[in-house]
């Protein structure tokens, strides 16, 4: 008969898995390269310069935009827009008047 190669259980398996793991990873963190203290603040000022041109040019883009729907809406600012304070109830009473005249059919149960 042929000699059969005798497999190691599940935990050890998982445990050569898990330290080779391990080790490709601190093989591939030796291999990082840091930026600078100066490369650091150099592309941290980059990065809030460009958020700010964003921010004013999302800005002037609302501006713009919120002048010409009042323009093309004939209201002079955002503060003219005029809401309804109470609401019309003539509605509201007829239907609610038509529900308690309404008789009332009811089907015997079987």
């Amino acid at each position: 008969m042929a000699d059969k190669q005798k497999k190691d259980n599940f935990f050890k398996r998982a445990a050569s898995r898990i330290a080779g793991g391990a080790k490709s990873t601190k093989s591939e963190i030796k291999k990082i390269s840091w930026p600078t203290r100066k490369q650091l603040f150099n592309n941290t000022a980059i990065v809030i310069a460009c958020i700010l041109v964003v921010g004013i040019f999302i800005f002037i883009l609302d501006t713009v935009f919120g002048f010409g729907f009042n323009f093309l809406t004939g209201q002079k600012n955002a503060s003219d827009v005029e809401f309804p304070t109470e609401m019309s109830t003539d509605i509201l009473v007829e239907d609610v008047t038509e529900l308690i005249n309404a008789e009332v059919v009811t089907e015997p149960a079987e």
